[in-house]
């Protein structure tokens, strides 16, 4: 998997020179780097794994800074490609990850160079996002905005779980022979913004990903005829607490969803896990089932998110727009949207209920909505309504001529990403 196909190098100054993995010692000292900075177990064969099996990691795309007097990395992240759909068409976003700097070579403007790489990466690369798991607020200055949910932490004490009565379900782990199934059982049907997951990541996930800060245990569902009818995967790592959790389920029915909490619980125990934690979305029936006990939902984390292109990607989803318009009231509406962002605006033209046009000015008397970029790409990846910006935040407004209409074009909907490492 592992494979160059080309080499970057731009000499800094002081000694400092930037570029991408280009040899496997070049993944050895990226990995011990990321080992030493963020000092989380088994970070440094996640690297690795990344880097030399991973179908969608590409070492061109892994970018260090070197200090050549020192020989050492003093500086790294990586772009890790993630194929998403946004109601069914096909997004291509960047992650940036495994962003890090050794403490005394901080505050020397190394992360915006490294962060300025990546940003021409993907618009050279025609990405039409970007996220990032990173810490508060730092990001917002590079356009990053918090805009799919990625944590959801919903809490259980295994002792609210009732046993089930009737054991009509078994649970095996599943291996390399079931990623077939377990790639027909893999169903998002519910979420708005998804992951679309290939054969050849659940074969990672499966094998490569097992020796990794990233480990997660497939377990099958099976009914009695010993037919796989369903999986659910808990991760091993500690990051976020010393909790069972369970990041990723297929659909279930309202009975597999029972038996699979019985079995969480009597995992819960057997690993001595005070609690059970689910990191799934609300829409799942295994998290309905956990609120009935009594699931407590704690605060969630999100993905920051940049829309690399504005213009663009409204094009892109120009079918999900019409088809919104085309069941709602303005199926037939012909009109013009300005909607401006401060430091650039755009006019959105509708002909009988259709998106027509985008250009990058805004006539006299069209309609507005002002908001703030960081604003903008919630509502446009339908994480908040126009309704509640407006109520949470001076840096949106709009028109009331056009906010039912916003709010039939934007909706809040439910979206979440289950992992691809």
């Amino acid at each position: 998997m592992f494979k160059i196909k080309k080499k970057y190098k731009k000499e800094l100054g002081n000694n400092l020179v930037l570029k991408s993995v280009s040899s496997i010692i070049d993944v050895e000292r990226v990995a011990e780097f990321n080992f030493k900075i963020h000092k989380e177990e088994k970070i440094d064969s996640l690297v690795k794994e990344l880097l030399i099996k991973h179908p969608d990691v590409s070492p061109d795309n892994w970018y260090y800074v070197e200090d050549k007097q020192e020989k050492q990395i003093v500086s790294s992240l990586c772009l890790i490609k993630w194929n998403l759909l946004y109601d069914n068409i096909k997004l291509k976003s960047a992650e940036m990850g495994f962003v890090g700097t050794e403490e005394k070579y901080r505050k020397k403007g190394l992360f915006n160079i490294l962060a300025e790489t990546f940003s021409n990466t993907i618009k050279t690369e025609n990405y039409d996002l970007s996220q990032i798991q990173g810490i508060p607020f730092f990001y917002k200055k590079y356009g990053y905005s918090y805009a799919i949910p990625l944590i959801r932490n919903i809490c259980l004490k295994p002792d609210k779980i009732t046993d089930s009565p009737a054991n009509n379900y078994k649970f095996i782990k599943a291996g390399l022979q079931d990623v077939p199934q377990l790639k027909n059982l893999y169903n998002t049907d519910n979420l708005f913004i998804k992951t679309a997951r290939t054969e050849r990541i659940w074969k990672y996930l499966l094998k490569s990903a097992l020796t990794t800060a990233t480990a997660a245990e497939t377990w099958l569902v099976l009914n009695k005829k010993k037919e796989i009818t369903g999986y659910f995967r808990i991760s091993n790592s500690t990051e976020w607490g010393n909790n069972l959790f369970v990041n990723e389920v297929s659909k279930l029915t309202g009975k597999q969803a029972i038996n699979v909490l019985s079995k969480l619980k009597s995992l819960c125990l057997g690993y001595s896990k005070p609690y059970i934690r689910l990191d799934l979305p609300n829409t799942t029936e295994l998290v309905k089932a956990a609120k009935n006990p009594g699931a407590v939902e704690k605060r969630e984390w999100a993905w920051q998110i940049k829309i690399v292109n504005i213009p663009m990607f409204l094009k892109k989803i120009r079918p999900v727009l019409n088809k919104r318009i085309a069941a709602s009231r303005f199926k037939n509406t012909t009109k013009k949207i300005g909607i401006n962002l401060y430091k650039e605006q755009y006019e959105i033209s509708f002909i009988n209920g259709e998106l027509k046009s985008i250009r990058n000015f805004i006539s006299a008397n069209t309609k507005l909505l002002d908001i703030s970029y960081e604003y903008a790409v919630q509502l446009l990846l339908g994480y908040r309504n126009i309704d509640e910006l407006m109520n949470n935040t001076f840096d949106v407004t709009a028109d009331k001529a056009i906010k039912s209409f916003l709010n039939t074009l934007f909706p809040k909907k439910e979206s979440f990403l289950y992992g691809i490492y």
